[in-house]
Parts: structure tokens; sequence; C-alpha cells
């Protein structure tokens, strides 16, 4: 009895640091601009003619997909700062893909659609690094960096 009046208690204490106000629906588009949507208003995505569509209960927005970077689930800044780091980005361009702000020795893991390793790459230095994707065939691939992922379709 101890030990489930214990685990209720820790899941109550555990929910509340986690509120669904503090945590959002964040859409970066390719011009830099990002919208924050909070979870409290329920937002639903749905895709319809090459478009992001997110919904809620106030509004609906609709996002180009060429437009879209990435959207995430985030939760909101605690107050507790850390120690700023380097922003990672990844673009696709043609036969390439190029990733900045990388530390030096981090990894980089291409996958196919199967989700079998195809690359695993090491950055050798801090800055940039550009991988070929040229020798793959069409199709569609998955890249992961960190704890980031990125979906990319080469064509």
């Amino acid at each position: 009895m101890k030990r489930k009046l214990l685990l209720a208690m820790f899941i109550g204490a555990f929910a509340t640091m986690t509120k669904a106000e503090d945590r959002v629906l964040k859409v970066l588009q390719t011009d830099g601009q990002v919208t924050t949507i909070s979870l409290n208003d329920e937002p639903r995505t749905t895709y319809a003619d090459g478009n992001l569509v997110i919904t809620t209960s106030q509004t609906t927005i609709t996002y180009p997909l060429e437009k879209v970077r990435r959207y995430t689930y985030e939760s909101l800044a605690t107050g507790i700062s850390t120690k700023p780091s380097l922003k990672t980005e990844m673009s696709q361009n043609g036969e390439a893909l190029t990733f900045t702000g990388l530390k030096s020795g981090e990894t980089i893991m291409l996958y196919n659609i199967a989700g079998q390793i195809l690359r695993r790459i090491n950055s050798e230095k801090e800055g940039a690094t550009t991988v070929s994707v040229a020798d793959l065939p069409a199709g569609m691939y998955v890249v992961k960096l960190n704890d980031v992922t990125y979906k990319i379709t080469k064509r």
C-alpha cells in the first residue's frame, strides 16, 4: 500500500512539473520564422494539397510544405539556464546534405526507410560538414543528428 501511495505521489509531482501549458508545438519555416502553439489549444496536424494544416479550437494555420523546415513538440524553458550551444541545422541541396553548427566528433546517421543504417559520418571539425547522397537511389531517407531527426527525399 505504501508503494502505491508513493508511486501516486511521484506521478502527481511529475505531472505538475510538466503541465500541458509548458508544452508547445513549434513550427520552424525555411525563412527562419518560428510559430509556437500551446498544447492547451489541442493543435491537430494534417496534410492537404501539399500543405501542413494545424487546426485548433480557435484558428486554422496553413503552411506550404516546401516552406516548413520542421515542426516539433517541445517543452518551454523553465527559467533554468544552461550553457549556450551551437545551433545545428541541415539543408539539402541536390545531391548533398550540409550540416552546420556541428561540434567536432558529432555523429550523423543516415537510414533508409526500412531503418537500415546506410552511413555513419563523424564530423571531423567544428562548423559545417557536407555529405554526398549522389550514389543513393531515389527515395525517402531519415537523417539523425543528436536528438533531431530529418526526413529527406531524393528525386
